[in-house]
């Protein structure tokens, strides 16, 4: 059975383009699952007004119908992204999307409300690599999402 990823991700720096470039050829590279990426359908600020202006209910609302056809939702936390935390939000409500967020390294604080809300935490590329080939086999050893020294109070 191939699980369906939606990744929740901003895309407006190159650094943030090349975290999420990165996660998607992890994804792709892998046969047991199917990407939606919602920068494959369009970049709202690379478009002109009149373009975006048409884009934007379109482009909302293909990706809440993704979201809830996803079995997983890799959510990328770094930049505390509110297009993403959206994302997150959406997806909870229909608890059938388990949520994974991704931090690019260990020095993220965690915020305790979205730690609460999500299924796993995965920090870095190697450890996405890992959790990506043991995922579709049902090893959650890789979530390591109860950690309180990762945690913030707010």
């Amino acid at each position: 059975m191939t699980i369906q990823v939606y990744l929740a991700a901003p895309f407006f720096t190159q650094d943030q383009i090349d975290t999420v470039s990165y996660l998607e050829r992890v994804i792709r590279a892998d046969v047991d699952y199917s990407l939606y990426s919602p920068r494959d359908d369009g970049v709202l600020k690379d478009m002109g007004p009149a373009e975006r202006k048409a884009s934007l209910r379109r482009t909302f609302e293909k990706n809440c119908r993704e979201i809830l056809r996803s079995d997983l939702m890799i959510a990328v936390i770094d930049s505390k992204d509110t297009g993403t935390v959206w994302e997150m939000g959406f997806a909870r409500a229909f608890r059938h999307v388990k949520i994974v967020t991704y931090t690019s390294s260990m020095l993220q604080k965690i915020n305790v409300m979205l730690r609460q809300a999500v299924d796993g935490h995965v920090t870095g590329p190697d450890n996405f690599k890992r959790f990506v080939r043991h995922y579709a086999f049902g090893d959650d050893a890789l979530l390591d999402y109860r950690h309180e020294e990762t945690e913030e109070v707010t």
